[in-house]
């Protein structure tokens, strides 16, 4: 992003730059804090939501196990849940790491921009895993529950 200094037009409407920029500064500042707020709750949410599905696909395995179903597919699921839910929580952390960087320098070192970008990855990897449950995990709990023993 390319940042086009406002001091010029601020200058012909009489506003003084070195006042102005501690109101930016202080709005910045306030609009950080509530993202951070905001994404460390969306972390928090999205971290015990995968945590419940890894859990009930841990009850299922153990339960079919001791049937004596086949449940290597489910285990490799569930391998891959847990990569899933760790890179989401990378991406929240680049996040919110972004978010305190650019709340110490006022957002003015493309600190923002990083966070974006995080957020981005984080939206693309939450739609996948979501498909991802709903398509590979979900075919074989219904190829197991089809499973003649």
């Amino acid at each position: 992003m390319v940042w086009i200094s406002p001091a010029p037009a601020l200058a012909d409407v009489g506003i003084d730059i070195q006042k102005a920029a501690p109101t930016r500064c202080a709005l910045v500042t306030a609009g950080v804090v509530r993202r951070t707020t905001a994404y460390q709750q969306r972390s928090e949410a999205a971290g015990a939501a995968l945590q419940r599905v890894n859990q009930r696909l841990t009850n299922i395995i153990g339960r079919a196990d001791a049937r004596g179903y086949q449940v290597t597919a489910l285990q490799a699921d569930q391998i891959e849940l847990q990569h899933r839910a760790t890179q989401i929580q990378a991406d929240f952390t680049g996040i919110l790491d972004g978010l305190k960087h650019a709340d110490a320098t006022c957002g003015a070192d493309g600190s923002l921009d990083a966070a974006r970008s995080h957020l981005q990855a984080a939206r693309t990897d939450m739609a996948a895993v979501q498909s991802w449950v709903r398509t590979n995990l979900a075919a074989d709990l219904k190829e197991l529950l089809n499973e003649k023993h």
